[in-house]
């Protein structure tokens, strides 16, 4: 009976000592993967690091300056360009009058839809006796 019991432990033995080895083997390519990872993380945060510097760079109001000046010759904006009526065309005679009523047709055609064409300012609305009534 000991010698069975000596061939178990030394068959468990050799087979735990197979386990280990294949243990320790996938652990050591994992760990060169892990470094390997780690290369290139340092690598792509060293690359974010060289992009933000350059958009710093190129961000700066005088770097923003030579660029316009070299590529758009953009001016700034003068006051009587923002509000010109020579850039409004001209009225011809014959053009339509505008709406007057403040009451869409509905669905059907009748005139109580009761959505109004154009919202009232609140600076210049007043109402009259009329539109209380």
């Amino acid at each position: 009976m000991s010698t069975r019991t000596t061939a178990f432990w030394c068959v468990s033995a050799a087979a735990m000592a197979a386990g280990l080895f294949t243990v320790s083997d996938h652990v050591r390519d994992h760990k060169e993967q892990l470094a390997e990872l780690n290369q290139l993380v340092l690598a792509e945060r060293e690359r974010i690091q060289v992009l933000r510097s350059e958009l710093a760079y190129l961000t700066q109001p005088q770097t923003l300056e030579i660029q316009n000046a070299r590529a758009l010759s953009l001016v700034p904006i003068e006051a009587d360009q923002l509000h010109r009526s020579s850039f409004l065309p001209a009225r011809t005679a014959n053009a339509p009058e505008p709406p007057r009523n403040r009451v869409r047709a509905g669905r059907d055609g009748d005139s109580i839809s009761g959505l109004p064409t154009e919202t009232p300012s609140r600076l210049s609305f007043s109402p009259s006796a009329e539109e209380w009534r």
